[in-house]
């Protein structure tokens, strides 16, 4: 069972949230044990006295603000990840959390508790397989696995903890390199399953296979008449 802590000033929000994981099931049994807090200062000395697995902290709190306080936080939380959530959407403040450490950055009010469920068990996924790399790193054990990506040498490791940072921190595209046969299709299929945009289609292009005056047309698609030969409407 995870402990989730819940650092939150909206009494009526805490109690909400509080209320909707401690109903999360797994085989049967509690997922988690869920600890609030309606302060900074609180949430720090639960977060020492609890050492949760995962932090959900409110942007603006009555003593201090969340972005002032997550660097603090995961002192002493060690490797649990923070997931800041704010009503106020300002890229700047967005920027400056994924900096300072935050996993993720969510606004509120939650259209669907469904979408912090998703984060939640995105970021808890990720700590557990940053905690079997590094445990595969110094032990003699069966090679570490990951989808169909197997590996245990440091290299690997490493490789699978900036994997899970990049699904998790970034909409941005991602450049992989390295040698035919080495795994970057494994490594491109492994970034899309974690990241936010999972429950969309992952598309394989041959790039090199598509002549150049199609390629356009093979990634953005066309419109009926278009050009010559286009006879009906083509998605891309």
């Amino acid at each position: 069972m995870d402990t989730l802590l819940i650092v939150d000033d909206d009494v009526s929000l805490l109690e909400s949230l509080a209320l909707h994981f401690e109903e999360v099931e797994r085989d049967g049994q509690p997922r988690y044990h869920v600890l609030t807090a309606t302060s900074a200062e609180e949430g720090l000395r639960v977060a020492s006295d609890a050492s949760p697995s995962l932090v959900i902290l409110d942007m603006m709190l009555p003593d201090r603000s969340g972005l002032d306080i997550i660097e603090e936080m995961r002192a002493r939380c060690g490797d649990a990840p923070i997931v800041l959530v704010t009503a106020y959407h300002g890229m700047e403040s967005t920027i400056r959390a994924m900096k300072l450490g935050a996993f993720d950055y969510v606004h509120k009010p939650f259209p669907d508790p469904s979408v912090l469920d998703r984060v939640v068990e995105r970021a808890l996924h990720v700590r557990q397989l940053s905690r079997r790399a590094l445990a595969a790193a110094g032990a003699d054990a069966e090679p570490a696995r990951l989808g169909d990506i197997v590996g245990r040498t440091p290299a690997m490791q490493a490789l699978v903890k900036e994997l899970g940072r990049v699904a998790a921190a970034t909409r941005a595209s991602v450049l992989i390199t390295g040698e035919s046969g080495t795994g970057k299709e494994l490594i491109a299929q492994e970034i899309h399953r974690l990241s936010k945009r999972a429950a969309g289609p992952f598309v394989k292009v041959n790039c090199a296979a598509i002549p150049g005056e199609l390629i356009e047309s093979e990634l953005f698609g066309h419109e009926r008449g278009s050009f010559s030969g286009a006879a009906a409407r083509r998605r891309g």
